[in-house]
């Protein structure tokens, strides 16, 4: 099963690339959780697929990272610009001048999300009130109707560390 959501629309002020972050938070704290390193395996394994997660647990659970490397494919369009929601997924930001090194073709969607997973990289830019955003998410590991993780190998049952918490996913100015 994959999961797919898009977000489309505009600024009302400037946001920084690393200030606008994307993830879920849960209203309680987790229980009945597996051992300390299986959690930190867990979460070495999370740090090695997103660099830049921030993963906050057991008691005030959230697992968020920066908009701009986290996004499956991100549209940037100018007054009149913009793609139709139903439309395939468009990776261009040369309005933001983020693109490939010749300056005329969109960089990459993996290479965007490799350039900003750096903080470094994330430092100094923002998201700008004059321009339509289009932001696609897909991801097949987590069935959000049923909270399972599905690794591959295995496929794991969080709901019963949730508490009967709901997962609030959003896109949040830290």
């Amino acid at each position: 099963m994959t999961n797919a959501s898009l977000l489309q629309g505009g600024f009302k002020r400037p946001v920084g690339f690393d200030d606008a972050v994307t993830g879920q938070r849960f209203t309680r704290p987790l229980k009945q959780l597996p051992s300390k390193w299986i959690l930190e395996l867990v979460f070495l394994l999370a740090r090695r697929l997103v660099p830049s997660i921030h993963i906050g647990c057991p008691e005030s659970p959230y697992i968020l990272s920066p908009l701009i490397s986290t996004a499956q494919a991100i549209h940037v369009g100018t007054e009149g610009d913009s793609i139709h929601i139903s439309s395939e997924p468009v990776e261009d930001m040369r309005a933001l001048q983020i693109a490939s090194e010749d300056g005329k073709t969109p960089l990459s969607a993996s290479a965007r999300k490799r350039f900003f997973s750096k903080a470094r990289n994330r430092r100094g830019r923002s998201f700008t009130t004059d321009h339509t955003y289009t932001f696609h998410f897909w991801q097949h590991m987590l069935d959000c109707s049923r909270f399972k993780l599905d690794m591959g190998f295995a496929m794991f049952d969080l709901a019963k560390h949730l508490d009967d918490s709901t997962g609030r996913c959003a896109v949040v100015h830290a």
